[in-house]
C-alpha cells in the first residue's frame, strides 16, 4: 500500500551513520532497512545511499562534511528531493541550532531532510518536533559522555586502571612487561585502526 504523501514519486538519498566500527554491520543494515521500507510505502525512489561508519554526529565538522558530500553529488548532476535518515540522532547530535543549520543549508540546495521513524506530514509540525528531537539527541550524547568519563576517572583514582583506554591521537600507549621493561608503543588512528612501533627506535612494526 502506498501512503498518500507529498513524497510520492520523488527521489531520495538514504543516509545511514553509526559512531563506532563495531556497530557497522547491524546498525547500518537496520537503518537502511527502515529507510527503504518507508520510501517504498510512499512510492519514492532511492538513489545510492551514503553510509558513514565510525563517525560521531557530536562532532559538528563530521555533519558538515556530509552536507558537502550531498552538494558534490548534486553538482555532479544527481537528482533527489530528500535525504532520508532513520531519526534525528543519525543526522546530528549537535543540538537544535546545528540541526536547523544543517537542514537550512540542505533546503537551500533543494533537499529536505526526513526522519523516517518520526515522520509527520505537516511541515510546520514536523519542524517543531524535529527541534525537540534534536535536543533529545544532544542530551543523550552528553549523558553517555558524562557517565563514561565519570566511570573512567573513578577507576583511575581507585587504581583499577593504569592509563586511559583510548589515548588522544599523538599520545602513544607504552606496552611494558610486569617488570616495567618497554616492549612497544601502540598508536590509535582516527579510522579505528592501530599501529605498533618499536619502543626504542620508534620504527613501525605493523599496522
Amino acid at each position: 500500500m502506498i501512503h498518500d504523501s507529498y513524497i510520492n514519486g520523488k527521489r531520495y538519498l538514504p543516509y545511514a551513520r553509526c559512531s563506532t566500527k563495531a556497530q557497522g554491520d547491524n546498525s547500518v543494515e537496520q537503518q537502511l532497512g527502515a529507510i527503504l521500507s518507508f520510501g517504498t510505502e510512499r512510492g519514492a525512489t532511492a538513489t545510492e545511499p551514503i553510509v558513514r561508519v565510525g563517525v560521531s554526529a557530536s562532532v559538528e565538522w563530521n555533519v558538515d562534511e556530509f552536507v558537502r558530500e550531498v552538494k558534490e553529488r548534486l553538482d555532479r548532476g544527481e537528482q533527489f528531493d530528500f535525504v532520508f535518515v532513520f531519526d534525528e540522532s543519525r543526522l546530528t547530535r549537535g543540538g537544535p541550532l546545528h540541526s536547523s543549520k544543517v537542514r537550512y543549508d540542505l533546503l537551500a540546495m533543494g533537499v529536505d531532510v526526513i526522519g523516517v521513524t518520526r515522520y509527520i506530514e505537516d511541515p510546520r509540525t514536523r519542524q517543531m518536533i524535529t527541534t525537540f528531537d534534536a535536543m533529545a539527541a544532544q542530551a543523550h550524547a552528553e549523558a553517555i559522555a558524562t557517565n563514561a568519563s565519570r566511570g573512567a576517572q573513578q577507576s583511575l583514582e581507585d587504581g583499577r586502571r593504569a592509563h586511559c583506554a583510548f589515548p588522544p591521537y599523538g599520545i602513544d600507549k607504552l606496552i611494558t612487561t610486569s617488570e616495567g621493561e618497554a616492549l612497544w608503543t601502540l598508536r590509535h588512528l582516527a579510522d579505528g585502526s592501530q599501529e605498533q612501533y618499536n619502543a626504542k627506535t620508534k620504527e613501525l612494526i605493523r599496522t
